[in-house]
């Protein structure tokens, strides 16, 4: 199960929101948001409405997947 981990602030909000609209599981563990997916996670930027430098910096870590994309267009997380 992929697992992504986002900083539990104001700036990533609407990361973590749009993350929680396509991830399987949300929760919240200490400081961070964990994002859950059994399949391919994809987070769009534009849907989240996240300027570029609050996208690019939102991921504080990841276990079991892959960064398949990670552009101005979406996060693209294939399991491993």
């Amino acid at each position: 199960m992929i697992e992504l981990y986002v900083l539990d602030v104001p700036e990533f909000r609407a990361f973590i929101d749009e993350g929680a609209k396509v991830a399987d599981q949300c929760r919240t563990i200490g400081n961070y948001v964990l994002l859950c997916s059994n399949d391919t996670l994809v987070i769009d930027r534009r849907q989240a409405g996240v300027r570029q430098a609050v996208w690019y910096s939102a991921v504080g870590a990841l276990r079991h997947g892959k960064v398949a994309q990670f552009d101005k267009d979406a996060l693209r997380v294939e399991p491993e």
